[in-house]
């Protein structure tokens, strides 16, 4: 594994270490002992996947005040992956970065506590898996309309017919966000 650099803190993107060989592919996504675990004492307590069509944007999502961190793998396909720092004391509050997953590049993403998360599928399907360090909570389940022009995120949709659903179609404001979480 290979950890690259990215450009807000606490967010990890690693390179897998991927064998090949005439049966396929084989990538070690998670080790108890490894890097997120012993470097970051991380602990995971929910795996979660998702398959998604050409098109499909799914974000972005936050829990609180239970807040998750999400390892992010995109096991097919490619994703356009996006994290907002939305940590009230961070001093890279508001700022976003994204990153591109495929099946093929073997990039993880790890998505802090207290961070905005949503992808656009590029390809379909796009098999997504990720693991979180808390279980769901549908009451601190808060979404933040994924093309609030304060969070400025340039989503690559040119030549997608986008697939959104009512609840992302409907998320709140980044402002309304801010007064709720008083940053």
């Amino acid at each position: 594994m290979k950890i690259l650099n990215t450009t807000l803190p606490d967010v990890i993107l690693a390179e897998l270490t991927a064998h090949q060989d005439a049966r396929g592919i084989f990538k070690e996504l998670y080790r108890g002992s490894g890097p997120y675990t012993t470097d970051h004492g991380l602990s995971f307590s929910q795996d979660n996947f998702s398959s998604s069509n050409k098109g499909v944007l799914r974000g972005m999502h936050v829990q609180t005040p239970n807040l998750q961190g999400k390892l992010v793998s995109c096991l097919h396909g490619a994703i356009f992956d996006v994290v907002v720092d939305v940590r009230p004391e961070s001093a890279t509050f508001g700022r976003s970065e994204s990153f591109l997953l495929t099946g093929e590049n073997h990039r993880q993403l790890y998505v802090p506590e207290g961070f905005l998360h949503g992808f656009l599928a590029l390809e379909g399907p796009s098999l997504v898996h990720y693991k979180t360090t808390r279980e769901f909570e549908p009451v601190g389940d808060r979404t933040v309309h994924w093309a609030d022009p304060e969070l400025g995120i340039e989503w690559p949709t040119e030549g997608l017919d986008l697939i959104i659903s009512a609840k992302d179609e409907a998320g709140m404001s980044f402002a309304d966000f801010r007064r709720e979480i008083g940053a």
